[in-house]
């Protein structure tokens, strides 16, 4: 099964990098989806140009106004046609390949229909 992970994003430019650069290390995950949700700051172009020399194949949309992260999950849903779809907030600090691998590995093998992670001091 193919799994895409997709992050909704708004005014995330200095943070979302830390969440890609765990992304494309993840093996579960084929495909990465950035949307940004009428960001006033530079996070698109951030997004951007981290696709230009991904290792994997990394899609920027831009939601045409701030429609806020249901919306914006949604919209990045809906431009994969991924069995498994993964969402992550574009500001998790502390995420780790081994994070990554263990949300998605469940539903891809068929053993769960979805997985929720919680992380320590989450909210």
């Amino acid at each position: 099964m193919r799994c895409t992970a997709v992050i909704p994003a708004y005014n995330e430019s200095t943070r979302i990098l830390g969440v890609l650069n765990i992304l494309v290390q993840a093996g579960n995950v084929s495909e990465i989806i950035v949307v940004n949700d009428a960001s006033s700051d530079d996070t698109a172009n951030v997004a951007r140009q981290f696709a230009k020399t991904a290792p994997k194949q990394v899609r920027v949309f831009d939601m045409p106004a701030n429609a806020g992260k249901g919306a914006a999950m949604h919209r990045g849903a809906c431009e994969t046609d991924a069995e498994v779809v993964l969402f992550l907030d574009a500001d998790l600090v502390g995420l780790s390949v081994e994070m990554v691998q263990n949300m998605t590995a469940g539903v891809i093998a068929g053993e769960a229909d979805m997985t929720l992670g919680v992380f320590r001091g989450g909210q």
